[in-house]
């Protein structure tokens, strides 16, 4: 775990660290509520398919007690725990287009100056403070923590307070196409590199219960690769692995509930003007699988 992580949830009142306080009922079954972390991990323009499991999440009733999030899931991590709701969640995606993200087409350009990367983080940082409601980790309504990634040690760097946008940026400076941020002396990039669905990280802030979706899958190349979908395909495999590794070690231990849709092959990671045909699907397939799950783990029949 990274050296920041302390035994207690990130600047959560001590009313939501106690197990039993509350209840929650799907279907006709009402249950004492396990404390709940959202885990939101990596995809780019995929993310959006956490809008759709974000949507499912509020129609059962599911209390989040925090988030965890970690490249674009810290993007709708942010947007949830300042309270939005799924429906003005998904219309921030739906309004947004690719050069909101990336700026100008002439980024090669940018190389042949010697500049880090193909994208200057300009752009994003300008959407960000314009479509946050906070600024600052204080001014949220759910805590929330964005995995980085130390570009030197590649150690995770979890951030829980400061600046919200700079932490996000950090969080989304995928190497190569986004410059790493600056953050109190450690050159940050994507927390995906390090911990893209970081379940331990919310395990070991007291959850009880991880809900989370993958917003990629091993399918997603398409048939004529490009620049851009080799990179988004190549950071896929890499991270999967280490999921792998990480559910089979807590899925005995708490209550897992990771879904994993394929969006199709045709949504590149950086092709925002079509992410939002995402997050329907995403839907259909979270409430019920979502549901059924949350059936089964206590024992009720579907």
């Amino acid at each position: 775990m990274p050296s920041q992580s302390t035994s207690q949830p990130f600047g959560v009142p001590s009313s939501l660290r106690d197990s039993g306080k509350g209840t929650e009922t799907v279907g006709n079954v009402k249950s004492t509520t396990p404390r709940t972390a959202l885990v939101l991990c990596g995809g780019g323009s995929r993310g959006a398919v956490e809008v759709g499991l974000y949507r499912a999440i509020a129609e059962l009733g599911i209390r989040i007690d925090f988030i965890v999030g970690s490249s674009i899931g810290a993007v709708n991590g942010a947007l949830i725990a300042a309270g939005l709701n799924p429906v003005e969640v998904a219309e921030q995606w739906k309004s947004l287009r690719t050069r909101d993200v990336v700026g100008s087409r002439w980024h090669l350009v940018r190389l042949l100056t010697g500049a880090p990367s193909v994208f200057s983080a300009q752009r994003l940082r300008e959407l960000l403070r314009s479509r946050l409601p906070v600024r600052s980790f204080d001014e949220l309504r759910i805590p929330l923590a964005v995995v980085a990634t130390d570009l030197e040690s590649g150690d995770a760097v979890v951030l829980t307070e400061g600046d919200l946008v700079e932490a996000i940026l950090a969080s989304t400076a995928l190497p190569g196409l986004f410059p790493p941020v600056l953050w109190q002396g450690r050159k940050l990039v994507d927390g995906g590199l390090s911990n893209n669905v970081p379940i331990d990280l919310a395990v070991a802030h007291g959850a009880q219960r991880v809900v989370g979706m993958l917003c990629g899958c091993a399918q997603c190349l398409p048939a004529r690769p490009t620049l851009i979908s080799v990179l988004g395909q190549c950071f896929a495999l890499a991270t999967n692995a280490r999921f792998r590794c990480d559910v089979r070690f807590y899925e005995s231990r708490v209550e897992l509930h990771i879904l994993e849709p394929c969006p199709g092959p045709d949504l590149e990671l950086l092709d925002f003007d079509r992410a939002w045909t995402l997050i329907e699907p995403a839907y259909q397939h979270a409430r019920p699988e979502l549901r059924k799950r949350l059936m089964e783990a206590r024992g009720a029949p579907d």
